[in-house]
């Protein structure tokens, strides 16, 4: 049966002396893709078939397998590679959707989000912290994970002075009702996660800014501005979540903060 559908390749695998298993984010879900003799320098998918290519497969499917038999390219966010940084962050923003996503279930917010965050990291100018930030609590968002910023979690009231996040109950406390109890844990403190106390203190343009990214369309995503100091705050906390949250290691991840920090 063949089938024509338009994904982003997030994963490339070698299979064999020439072959590749391609993992395609499309509208449909995450799929795998094999490609004959991909690798090979006569092959027609040897310069179409790399990570971050956006196009259009044809596709046979043969029992819960799919052979590709053409791709048109429509992008390949090839300026990600005069940036290393750029780079990395894009690696793990696609072992992330990698990671988050269930084999032939429709996702197509996560796609949308991969193919703005990718164009984001390629020809923007915005600070790749706000990128980073921007993706980490979006795709927490739309996978089940999304944390309760509406109110506080105890008198029921906005917050208008800021507000404190517990990291892993998901919601916030206004100041009045945080008190003077404000101390902030990390995870690898306790031994029974259950245990773990994570508090952040947020300032009034940060929990704004995160209740922007939560609702805001994937398009859009980047359409708020913080003071340099307040964007690394947000970054901080988003990153927090995410890693409390998700039980898995990332090895690009820890490449991309390795050259963050040079």
């Amino acid at each position: 049966m063949n089938e024509r559908i338009y994904g982003l390749i997030i994963g490339e695998h070698i299979c064999g002396d020439s072959d590749k298993r391609l993992t395609v984010l499309t509208p449909k879900g995450k799929i795998d893709v094999y490609a004959n003799h991909a690798r090979s320098y006569r092959s027609k998918f040897l310069n179409s078939t790399g990570i971050f290519t956006y196009g259009e497969f044809l596709l046979i499917r043969r029992g819960g397998f799919y052979n590709l038999t053409e791709i048109s390219p429509a992008e390949n966010f090839s300026a990600l590679n005069k940036d290393l940084e750029k780079q990395a962050l894009a690696l793990f923003f696609a072992d992330f959707a990698a990671h988050l996503t269930i084999y032939d279930q429709p996702d197509e917010i996560i796609l949308r989000l991969m193919l703005n965050m990718l164009y984001a990291l390629a020809n923007s100018d915005k600070p790749i912290i706000q990128i980073k930030s921007a993706f980490e609590l979006k795709a927490m968002s739309s996978e089940g994970y999304m944390p309760a910023l509406g109110e506080c979690s105890v008198c029921g009231k906005d917050p208008q002075n800021g507000a404190y996040l517990d990291i892993m109950n998901g919601n916030i406390k206004c100041p009045e009702c945080h008190g003077d109890a404000a101390l902030e844990n990390t995870r690898a403190d306790y031994e029974d996660i259950g245990t773990a106390r994570i508090i952040k203190p947020l300032h009034p343009a940060v929990l704004s800014a995160m209740r922007y990214i939560i609702s805001a369309d994937p398009r859009k995503l980047l359409s708020f501005t913080l003071e340099d100091g307040l964007m690394h705050e947000l970054d901080s906390v988003c990153e927090s979540y995410m890693l409390n949250h998700i039980d898995h290691k990332f090895e690009t991840f820890d490449f991309y903060k390795s050259l963050s920090k040079m």
